[in-house]
């Protein structure tokens, strides 16, 4: 029984490279007639309106302090750092990076804390009139 057969070893072979060969342009993201299919990531450019709603819900968590993108998604943004960054880049007149400083029991700090977001002191100066 432990002895595998030449003809079987064979037939598992041709049967794995077939499932390959099959599945290798869905892996690809490709459609099976060869053709590039749209890939759904959330890199793409959201739409104005979305992005405007996102911005503001974001500004109006970010009014009190400065938040870690972690507890932002703790509380409904669904952003990836990436997406965070991104968003940070195309809105650098009202958003800075910045790194939330993380303690443990004891008190020592963490270097280099976790990747945040904080409005500028321009942005808050100009909604403080």
């Amino acid at each position: 029984m432990d002895s595998v057969t030449p003809a079987m070893n064979s037939r598992s072979i041709i049967i794995i490279l077939f499932s390959a060969l099959t599945l290798s342009p869905v892996i690809a993201g490709m459609k099976r007639d060869g053709g590039n299919s749209e890939k759904k990531t959330s890199t793409a450019q959201p739409s104005n309106e979305s992005e405007k709603a996102l911005l503001d819900r974001l500004v109006s968590e970010l009014k009190r302090s400065s938040r870690s993108f972690i507890y932002l998604r703790s509380v409904g943004f669904n952003l990836s750092d990436e997406e965070f960054d991104q968003l940070i880049a195309r809105n650098n007149r009202i958003l800075r990076p910045t790194r939330i400083v993380r303690r443990d029991k004891d008190g020592t700090r963490h270097i280099p804390g976790w990747p945040g977001v904080r409005l500028t002191p321009e942005y808050r100066d100009q909604q403080g009139r």
